[in-house]
């Protein structure tokens, strides 16, 4: 046979067996549509390149083929999954989150047992009617939180009060009856000032131990209430005495001695006749009638009441600095009018005088020293001079204590000025 002689007419139906067919001769194109079915495919030889994109329906899927591995990464979602599919074992932990959660979802009985706490409640959202009867205690109350009109009518008694809670302010006006008083808790200090009047009082209850001391005056006395008998000894001091009182009546027998006696108490009339003895009469009164004139320096300082000495006494020339006291010489003794300086100054100077000047030439100033007879303490004195002459004035140049120069300047040209300065100076004395 020649080469190619052979052709597909030349070949009787079923004459090419898989015999005939050399190895890999059957190509794509050499297979009729339809023609590669199961029978024809080898186990395990239709690999992912094999099969066309969509090619493996539902139907072409055994039951439970498709394991975790085969999924794609987030191929599985809600269109995925069949109702009821997703249990409690399927979920992560932590992967139900609140956006997952519908509205009104988690009932009372998918809350495990202490699982809401304060950070789940929203504020307010503790009612009522959420509160379980006696669950809130005295802990679970804030400070201050039970107010007035949180108590109920009547709950608050003697075992709700602290010992010492109910003040002056808890207590309404009139509340504390006589009843609710103890026996004995009534003390002075509870009673207000004023408040204890007569209606207060127990017929006979004011006795001696009550009164304070003075608080029983005149006006407390009835009519000769006093008697002798309540007057103690001693207690009768002048000052009880009227004008008056005591009269001859009142005075025992010899009870007036020397010491009650005032000065010129007892004149002329008050000496009976010839009851002056000798004996009564002192050393100096004897010397007087022994001695009717008074001799020299007879007079001591002793025998002079005070006052008794005038000016008409004293003689001319008598009083001299050493019996004048301290300031006994004001401005007002002073027959002349002294230079004055205020309270507390030093002791003040004042000196003046006249100084000749006199110009040459044409000199436009010439200077003046004026010595002082008496220095000043330093030289913060003041010095006040003018020139008698019209073309010139004086002009305070220098100072010291001893002296000062005062400068004279012309203040116009004319013949050679001559004159004089008037000065006066006043400053604190010097005592050294």
């Amino acid at each position: 046979l020649i080469e190619g002689s052979v052709t597909e007419a030349k070949l009787s139906d079923g004459s090419v067996t898989s015999e005939k067919l050399a190895a890999g001769s059957v190509t794509a194109g050499k297979l009729a549509a339809e023609t590669v079915g199961s029978d024809q495919l080898i186990d395990g030889s239709v690999t992912e390149t094999k099969l066309a994109d969509g090619s493996v329906t539902s139907e072409k899927l055994a039951e439970g083929s498709i394991s975790a591995g085969k999924l794609a990464a987030e191929t599985v979602g809600s269109d995925q999954l069949i109702d009821s599919s997703v249990t409690e074992a399927k979920l992560a932990d932590g992967s139900v989150t609140s956006e997952k959660l519908a509205e009104g979802s988690i009932s009372a009985g998918k809350l495990a047992a202490e699982t809401v706490g304060t950070d789940q409640l929203i504020e307010g959202s503790v009612t009522e009617a959420k509160l379980a009867d006696g669950i809130v205690t005295s802990d679970k109350l804030a400070e201050g939180s039970v107010t007035a009109g949180k108590l109920a009518f009547y709950s608050v008694g003697t075992d709700q009060l602290i010992d010492g809670s109910v003040t002056e302010a808890k207590l309404a006006d009139g509340s504390v009856t006589s009843e609710k008083l103890a026996a004995g808790s009534i003390s002075a200090g509870k009673l207000a000032a004023g408040t204890v009047g007569i209606d207060q009082l127990i017929d006979g209850s004011v006795t001696e131990a009550k009164l304070a001391s003075g608080s029983v005056g005149p006006e407390q006395l009835a009519d000769l209430a006093v008697r002798s008998t309540h007057i103690a000894y001693g207690s009768v001091l002048p000052e009880h005495l009227i004008s008056g009182a005591v009269g001859s009546n009142q005075l025992a027998d010899a009870s007036i001695g020397p010491q009650h006696l005032s000065t010129g108490a007892v004149t002329r009339e008050a000496v009976a006749d010839g009851s002056i003895s000798a004996g009564k009469l002192s050393p100096d009164v004897l010397g007087m009638i022994s001695k009717p004139t008074i001799g020299a320096g007879a007079i001591q300082p002793r025998h002079l009441a005070q006052g008794a000495v005038e000016s008409a006494h004293l003689a001319a020339g008598s009083i001299g600095s050493r019996e004048l006291a301290p300031g006994a010489v004001g401005i007002g003794q002073l027959a002349v009018t002294p230079v004055c300086a205020p309270s507390g100054s030093t002791v003040p100077l004042q000196q003046f005088g006249l100084a000749a000047f006199a110009f040459k030439g044409q000199e436009e100033t010439c200077d003046v020293i004026i010595p002082f007879d008496e220095p000043f303490s330093d030289s913060l004195y003041s010095l006040v001079a003018m020139t008698d002459h019209p073309a010139c004035i004086a002009i305070l140049k220098g100072k010291s204590e001893d002296f000062a120069v005062i400068s004279v300047a012309r203040i116009r040209f004319s013949t050679e000025p001559v004159g004089f300065i008037n000065w006066i100076a006043i400053g604190a004395k010097s005592f050294g």
